[in-house]
């Protein structure tokens, strides 16, 4: 205990000196700056789909849409509708019947975009189409508080940082560890490989946690789901940190790093598309370990009740214990070999 201890101080020190800490929490308050002024809570709707279905016997609102051009944004009818709605995130919809108009909606937008909408249907009264008194709203998702559109940022951030905390530093700190040749070093000391592992793994862990508190307290609150927050930051960290311990091992500086941080990097981040396009999938795209961390945080900001023990705390669960063996070994047979 004693040995990994010592360990602990050397790369907490080495973190420190390579102000780590301070980049950190100037990330962090950038980040707030950033949801909390930079990026407007709601925004109008735009390049979204408009889709349209008539139910009227006399089938005005099609013709009017057949001569402006617009007759491909008929559907057949309401099944269809809420199908296409659902497969684009941006995308609403108007169901004319005899009695009036409805709008069918995401459920986020803005009560200045409904209004607007329920505006435009009012044209139809010179046509005949008494709708003006009879505009219904359907939300196809419940959401007892829409979420403010800055705020659907916080877990692509959040994911961000994390990875650059634990991906990119805990290498740096390796990788100057080789330079300084002090890795020759800790060969000859008592702590042994596993001590080695954890201490860059705790350094991780409390790098991500703290610019996950910061982070979320100052844009989030304090009623936020601060255990679930932990447990995603440090799982995913831990993850992340041994992902970066592997890779730092077949290289020997930065530059070198670069190339495969930018390839890792583009794959972490190929389910943050998934967030702004649910239509987005390929298969696998659930074990990529940013998933569970970006799904959960959504899922929170989005005030969404869900059990602890789901199925991507599993999957996280099962990818470290896989990460940490494969992590162990590696540095037993190449970066602390005859240790």
């Amino acid at each position: 205990m004693k040995a990994f201890i010592n360990t602990l101080k050397i790369d907490f020190l080495i973190a420190n000196r390579n102000f780590f800490f301070l980049i950190i929490i100037g990330v962090a308050f950038g980040y707030v700056l950033t949801v909390n002024f930079l990026v407007p809570k709601e925004l109008g709707f735009q390049n979204g789909g408009k889709y349209f279905v008539d139910n009227t016997d006399i089938k005005k609102p099609t013709f009017y849409l057949k001569i402006s051009g617009y007759s491909n944004l008929l559907i057949n009818n309401e099944e269809e509708l809420y199908e296409r709605i659902n497969s684009e995130k941006n995308s609403l919809g108007i169901v004319f019947d005899n009695n009036g108009g409805e709008l069918v909606v995401q459920g986020y937008e803005s009560d200045r975009m409904l209004n607007n909408m329920k505006a435009s249907l009012y044209a139809f009264e010179t046509s005949g189409m008494n709708v003006s008194e009879n505009i219904q709203v359907e939300y196809l998702n419940d959401f007892n508080d829409k979420v403010p559109f800055n705020q659907k940022f916080i877990p692509m951030l959040m994911a961000f940082d994390i990875l650059l905390i634990s991906f990119m530093f805990i290498p740096v700190m390796v990788f100057q560890e080789k330079k300084e040749g002090s890795i020759n070093a800790y060969k000859v000391t008592p702590a042994g490989s596993i001590h080695y592992m954890f201490s860059k793994i705790a350094v991780g862990i409390v790098l991500s946690a703290i610019f996950s508190y910061i982070f979320i307290l100052f844009t989030m609150g304090a009623n936020a789901d601060y255990l679930k927050i932990t447990f995603y930051t440090v799982i995913s960290s831990i993850i992340l940190s041994n992902i970066g311990l592997i890779i730092a091992q077949f290289y020997s500086s930065i530059s070198e790093f670069v190339v495969p941080f930018f390839l890792v990097t583009l794959m972490f981040f190929l389910p943050a598309v998934k967030l702004f396009s649910p239509s987005f999938n390929f298969p696998g795209i659930e074990l990529i370990p940013s998933y569970p961390l970006l799904i959960e945080m959504d899922k929170l900001v989005s005030g969404e009740t869900t059990a602890f023990f789901d199925l991507n705390f599993w999957i996280l669960i099962l990818e470290a214990v896989v990460i940490l063996i494969i992590t162990f070994f590696l540095l037993k047979k190449r970066l602390l070999k005859n240790r």
